[in-house]
């Protein structure tokens, strides 16, 4: 079972989110983010899945700054609608961020 200790902390930009509403709540607080860097190192594709690898230099509000490698994981329907988000990353990081960890 995968463990959600970063959802569960209250990282805003981490919360589980469903439907275009929702989604646009992640926008909202990733816009107050500032960006130094933000690149796809990498991009895999297999089925309806596609996956990729960012490395990425942020300040988020409160001026916390983290960098990190993540892993984005789409899944696309037989519309090519996006049906699922994950995020891979280090959690630590982000709850240091925002002063939970």
């Amino acid at each position: 079972m995968a463990d959600y200790s970063a959802q569960n902390a209250g990282v805003p930009w981490l919360a589980a989110r469903n439907g275009p509403a929702e989604v646009t709540g992640f926008f909202e607080i990733v816009g107050k983010f500032k960006f130094y860097e933000f690149q796809v190192l990498s991009i895999l594709a297999g089925g309806n899945k596609v996956a990729a690898e960012i490395r990425i230099d942020i300040e988020v509000p409160g001026g916390a700054r983290i960098r990190d490698e993540e892993m984005h994981l789409w899944t696309f329907d037989e519309q090519g609608k996006v049906t699922r988000f994950r995020h891979f990353l280090d959690t630590h990081k982000h709850m240091k961020a925002v002063g939970v960890a």
